[in-house]
C-alpha cells in the first residue's frame, strides 16, 4: 500500500515542508493515531500466540535463524 492509498483511507495527511518548496511532510492523521492502540495490541497478541507452545530452545534458535536471514537480506542489499 503506498502513501496516496494510506490518505485516501484517512491514515496519513501530507503538509508542505517549511523549508522545502518541493516537498511534504507525511505524519499520521488523528484517525491513525486512535487505531495505533488496537493494533498494536492485535500485533502482540498475535505474537503470543504465534509462539505459545515453543520452547525457549526453539524460540532461541528461531531468533537465531531470523537473524542470519536479516543479515543475508542486508548483505544482498535488500534491508539497510
Amino acid at each position: 500500500m503506498g502513501v496516496r492509498q494510506f490518505e485516501a483511507a484517512g491514515f496519513v495527511v501530507r503538509k508542505p515542508s517549511l523549508t522545502d518548496g518541493c516537498a511534504n511532510i507525511v505524519e499520521l492523521s488523528d484517525q491513525a493515531w486512535e487505531l495505533l492502540p488496537k493494533v498494536k495490541a492485535a500485533w502482540l497478541q498475535l505474537a503470543e500466540e504465534t509462539v505459545s507452545g515453543l520452547s525457549s530452545t526453539h524460540l532461541d534458535q528461531l531468533s537465531s535463524a531470523l537473524s542470519d536471514l536479516a543479515a543475508n537480506l542486508t548483505r544482498m542489499g535488500g534491508f539497510g
